[in-house]
């Protein structure tokens, strides 16, 4: 037993690194895909599409998908103010102008939802997807 114990020892000595060597061992090891993902990484490139043109594609697919919220966004505030206060199309008009010209105006979202709170005392926090209008 105590022989048992010397040997676990010195093994456990042996495989002590510090900071400097650990570090070296991380970088050592390399990420492996899964076989699938390794094959379909070589189609593409077989194929000639590129990184390049993986990322093209990414940053075209996001930007349609903002303009789709914004378009959903737009739809929604034209809906709710015909249903809610019979909007007709001149005001409707004004309406979207309006939205519009806070669009553009604003340079991010806590920009706009800071200035809603400032005019309105609504505070819009989308942390709660149920709850995200209180009042103040």
């Amino acid at each position: 037993m105590a022989l048992h114990r010397r040997f676990a020892r010195r093994v456990r000595k042996e495989k002590k690194m510090n900071r400097q060597q650990r570090r070296a061992a991380a970088r050592r090891q390399t990420v492996s895909l899964p076989k699938s993902q390794e094959k379909l990484v070589a189609g593409l490139y077989k194929n000639g599409i590129t990184d390049k043109d993986l990322k093209a594609e990414w940053y075209k697919g996001l930007e349609a998908g903002r303009a789709e919220g914004i378009y959903s966004c737009y739809a929604a505030a034209i809906l709710a103010a015909q249903d809610e206060f019979g909007f007709g199309k001149k005001r409707l008009m004004r309406l979207i102008r309006k939205l519009d010209e806070h669009v553009c105006n604003t340079l991010s979202s806590k920009e706009a939802i800071d200035t809603v709170f400032d005019k309105t005392f609504i505070r819009l926090s989308f942390s709660d997807p149920f709850g995200h209008v209180e009042e103040s």
